[in-house]
């Protein structure tokens, strides 16, 4: 007898962007605080990733849709890899890893909910400037983000060459001392992949980040260089021809 069986493949990523409000997009472009369903209602002065999929998002505790990086990443990623991404805007304002690590295991404002859901198969970390401002100290850094990574893997499937970590941005030189922390668990322990390095780009380019956060321009770069990490996944060296 012959026998004809459906089955569902899904193809593409699903991408979860942790991090604080830089992350987010706090100092993008803002699209308003009305709701966006959907790509065919974002406001005519932001836009939609040229699949429809992303489109101005906030992060879990804010109120105001934004053009965040992760519109351009979409399309960046798309080209290169010829199949559908989506990236999930999880920048938490003001948020430290030691409470990114809380979030994460006690399912605040539903984040355990939306990954189970979703079921991301790529992650990119972006911790450690309020870290600094806190008085973190390096050792207390690794001890997070390591628990970070370690859930990621236990309960969500994730494996080390897609969990990106990127350099802690520049901020006034107080989160230099976590560079070492990353490379740590990229090259010792080999526990993540390498992200981009935002501590030296971003001091090399101040324009970018005029309050700390990235303008439009420093979002565009943000996009750029999380894309650059993911299809090159090494340390990128800060160029004049990155400006």
């Amino acid at each position: 007898n012959a026998h004809n069986r459906a089955t569902r493949i899904g193809i593409g990523d699903i991408i979860t962007a942790i991090g604080d409000s830089i992350t987010e997009g706090y100092n993008g472009k803002m699209c308003g605080s009305k709701h966006i369903p959907d790509w065919l209602s974002v406001p005519t002065k932001c836009s939609a990733s040229k699949d429809g999929r992303n489109f101005p998002q906030h992060g879990p505790t804010s109120g105001t849709y934004k053009q965040s990086w992760m519109t351009e990443l979409n399309d960046n990623l798309e080209t290169t890899y010829g199949y559908p991404v989506f990236i999930m805007n999880e920048g938490v304002g003001a948020i430290d890893s030691k409470e990114y690590l809380n979030r994460i295991q006690t399912n605040r404002k539903n984040w355990q909910t939306r990954q189970n859901n979703l079921k991301p198969n790529k992650w990119l970390v972006h911790l450690g400037v309020n870290d600094a401002i806190a008085g973190f100290s390096a050792d207390k850094f690794k001890t997070n983000i390591t628990s970070i990574v370690n859930i990621l893997n236990t309960n969500y499937g994730a494996n080390p060459q897609n969990i990106y970590i990127s350099y802690p941005m520049y901020w006034g030189g107080k989160t230099k001392k976590y560079l070492p922390v990353v490379d740590s668990l990229v090259n010792n322990e080999r526990i993540v992949s390498q992200g981009p390095d935002f501590f030296n780009y971003y001091k090399k380019y101040p324009n970018y980040v005029p309050n700390g956060h990235p303008n439009v321009a420093g979002t565009t770069q943000m996009a750029r260089l999380w894309g650059l990490s993911m299809v090159y996944p090494q340390n990128l060296v800060v160029s004049e021809n990155n400006g």
